[in-house]
């Protein structure tokens, strides 16, 4: 199916329905955009994992991630290294951190960990006296995962998953118990899709233990 063609997938629907009508087009279009943005958002955050490096800055205890390129999010560092010395920087809650240092310029040093602050925003603890190379494992946001792209192109059996997921919004407007079914299936197609996904991603990603900091 074409990423921007939609019309034979809307008659497929109409015809399930037999209900050719403007009103009922609308809504088959509205719930079509509604579940491809759903299908997209459940297959953003794949436990997928890529290796970045930067360099800090002398003094200065504050980072941010975005500046990558890419969304990442701070709860999903795995780990994050010096690549010199290969000591790994700990994560470290920012309430203890607050509780430690009343003014951190007077703590410089070798970083030992570090303190998410928002889902891009993290600080550096011992705030580093020199600038030196970090690398960090983390987890990334597909942003270019989208109906153009080769990571989210649509598939007869992805096709047949957004199917689903429409037919159980046009049920459940109708107070039909069909809802149940179709939702069900529409589901279960995510959760493949998103393994597909995850086995399919480039070369450039690859998996870490669930629960390894190193």
């Amino acid at each position: 199916m074409s990423s921007t063609d939609y019309s034979s997938f809307y008659k497929e629907i109409q015809r399930k329905h037999n209900d050719y009508t403007a009103p009922t087009l609308d809504l088959i279009k509205a719930f079509t955009k509604d579940r491809l943005d759903d299908m997209q958002e459940f297959c953003q955050w794949p436990e997928l994992y890529k290796t970045v490096e930067f360099t800090t800055v002398t003094n200065r205890r504050n980072y941010t991630l975005s500046g990558y390129g890419r969304q990442y999010k701070t709860d999903g560092i795995r780990f994050f290294k010096d690549s010199t010395s290969n000591a790994t920087v700990k994560r470290m809650g920012l309430e203890r951190y607050q509780e430690s240092v009343t003014d951190y310029t007077e703590f410089l040093g070798d970083p030992t960990h570090y303190i998410p602050v928002t889902d891009e925003d993290y600080y550096l603890y011992l705030t580093p006296d020199s600038a030196r190379m970090m690398s960090m494992g983390i987890q990334i946001k597909h942003k270019f995962m989208t109906a153009d792209s080769q990571y989210f192109d649509f598939t007869d059996e992805r096709v047949r998953v957004l199917k689903y997921g429409v037919l159980a919004d046009m049920y459940e407007d109708k107070d039909d118990n069909r809802f149940q079914v179709f939702m069900q299936r529409y589901k279960q197609g995510l959760k493949t899709q998103r393994g597909n996904l995850k086995r399919n991603l480039n070369k450039e990603m690859r998996y870490l233990p669930g629960n390894s900091v190193e």
